[in-house]
């Protein structure tokens, strides 16, 4: 059963994972306060770990062109146990949807909205989300070129108005951190944000595409979404150097000491509202997911009615899920990595391993699963 029959291009769905990845670049800080000056390495290391599960995700898509994960799940290992196993994905979609909105909230009260409360700003976050969740998954990733283009346009601009200030010894010395801490760094980057693309299986059955070109979009996506983060990092390191690490924002720090002469000293507040208006991309796809899984476990016809529970059951969480950055990130660091590896890692590679046991699915896939994009879309 296709609950949302709308239907997005593959282009679009390229556009999506790679944006899904740049959305996390607040997110630095994780990494920073671990490998240090070596963090670019370390966001190497893991983009290159984690290619492997790129083609596990590409695998799972292909071998059932019809099903989303909730779908795939109840058929690999049968429907009792696949609910069960759905309803464990949904506390994972649930979650991951309250900690980007609570991140959206926050880091909007320290850039452009600093005596609102966070409880208002989700509330008018959420009212968004709802929204465009109500109209589909094409409404959901209709800008995801837009914005991904934004993002490297951001990126590639502020590279350029702080190079003055970038110094290479900031990079220096090398592996100079204990070695644990690079397998942290390598786990946090992995999970986060690289392996939060699972929730991107949900979307199966709305992609517009031939099988062949899955691996394609996924990988160019991935890759768009990885160089990105890379540059942010280097620029993050070669302008703050060690003290990038003391910051909760390495970005918005790094947005503070761009001038453009004696006029333009606040330039940062340009920066921080593009970024959050691509964030907020990232809480809407979420709240589709989330919505659509509850949805798919629930056996519902539509989802519609569905959005604004979902909605008014997220706000609350928002404001109670963590009492502070410094133990959001200390949790980031220490706790939810090993959580999300069951749900990013783990369990993809076990469907994997039933469905081949099991030689599923039985029947072969029509030649064409997926139709082709019209032309007369707008990618």
């Amino acid at each position: 059963m296709m609950i949302d029959k709308t239907q997005i291009s593959g282009k679009r769905f390229m556009f999506t994972v790679a944006y899904f990845i740049q959305s996390s670049i607040l997110l630095t800080s994780f990494t920073l306060s671990l490998t240090r000056q070596d963090s670019w390495l370390t966001v190497i290391f893991s983009f290159t770990l984690f290619l492997p599960m790129i083609w596990v995700y590409r695998t799972i898509m292909v071998q059932f062109p019809d099903k989303n994960l909730i779908q795939v799940l109840e058929t690999v290992f049968g429907k009792f146990v696949g609910k069960l196993i759905g309803i464990g994905f949904t506390w994972f979609f649930l979650n991951l949807t309250t900690l980007n909105l609570r991140d959206l909230g926050v880091f909007t009260i320290i850039t452009v909205m600093t005596d609102t409360p966070l409880i208002v700003l989700a509330i008018m976050c959420m009212f968004v989300a709802v929204y465009s969740v109500r109209k589909g998954i094409n409404v959901v990733c209709r800008y995801s070129a837009a914005f991904t283009t934004l993002q490297i346009t951001i990126i590639i601009i502020s590279i350029f108005l702080v190079f003055d200030q970038a110094k290479f010894n900031n990079f220096l010395p090398i592996f100079d951190q204990p070695q644990l801490n690079y397998l942290q760094g390598v786990h946090v980057m992995s999970t986060i944000p690289f392996g939060e693309l699972v929730v991107l299986l949900m979307l199966t059955p709305n992609i517009r595409m031939d099988k062949k070109l899955v691996a394609k979009y996924w990988y160019i996506g991935f890759a768009i979404g990885g160089v990105s983060f890379l540059l942010v990092m280097l620029r993050e390191i070669s302008v703050l150097g060690n003290l990038a690490h003391l910051f909760s924002l390495p970005s918005l720090t790094t947005f503070r000491l761009i001038h453009v002469g004696t006029i333009f000293n606040r330039i940062e507040i340009l920066f921080a509202m593009a970024l959050i208006l691509l964030l907020t991309f990232k809480v809407v796809f979420l709240t589709y997911v989330t919505v659509l899984t509850i949805a798919q476990i629930m056996e519902l016809e539509n989802f519609e009615n569905l959005c604004a529970v979902i909605g008014l059951l997220i706000v609350p969480l928002v404001i109670t899920i963590y009492p502070n950055s410094i133990e959001n990130q200390t949790s980031g660091q220490q706790v939810v990595p090993f959580i999300w590896m069951i749900f990013e890692i783990v369990l993809p590679i076990f469907i994997l391993i039933v469905a081949a046991v099991k030689n599923l699915p039985k029947q072969k896939p029509k030649t064409t699963p997926i139709k082709q994009p019209q032309k007369n879309e707008n990618n």
